[in-house]
């Protein structure tokens, strides 16, 4: 992942389009130098402005606003791997008691619940290369 720097914009060159995005030469006082694009054609940032910003292998520079630097190159934790994992086991469950005429709020919550523990458990075993296959009893 690209580190993040700081240091001043010394210039911006505008160069030709890349399909729909405006392509932007930035050079940095400390000697970073890389392309930069844009849906328009302001790049949103001026010659003498000292910024915060990734520069890629492929020398693609990303502008990073104030405030945003905890977003970047932060890996997913395991509570924002649960979240997410917690929100399609409820949209799964939501989906699922839609076709049922006897469901109602408790049992897509319960529903839920149970796929997202037998899921975490799953996940677990897949963890352990000791551990036999999951769906051993599976009849197919």
């Amino acid at each position: 992942m690209p580190e993040i720097n700081k240091s001043k914009i010394k210039s911006i060159t505008k160069q030709d389009q890349w399909n729909d995005l405006f392509k932007f030469e930035i050079k940095f006082e400390n000697g970073s130098e890389g392309m930069m694009f844009k849906k328009t054609p302001d790049p949103m940032c001026s010659v003498g402005d000292d910024v915060m910003f990734t520069l890629s292998s492929k020398g693609t520079i990303k502008i990073i606003k104030e405030g945003q630097e905890q977003f970047v190159n932060k890996p997913f934790s395991k509570s924002n791997d649960d979240l997410i994992m917690i929100q399609c086991m409820f949209k799964a469950s939501a989906m699922y008691h839609s076709k049922r005429s006897a469901s109602n709020d408790q049992s897509v919550i319960e529903t839920a619940k149970q796929w997202f523990e037998a899921s975490k458990e799953i996940l677990e075993k897949k963890k352990d290369p000791e551990s036999k296959p999951v769906f051993d009893d599976n009849p197919f």
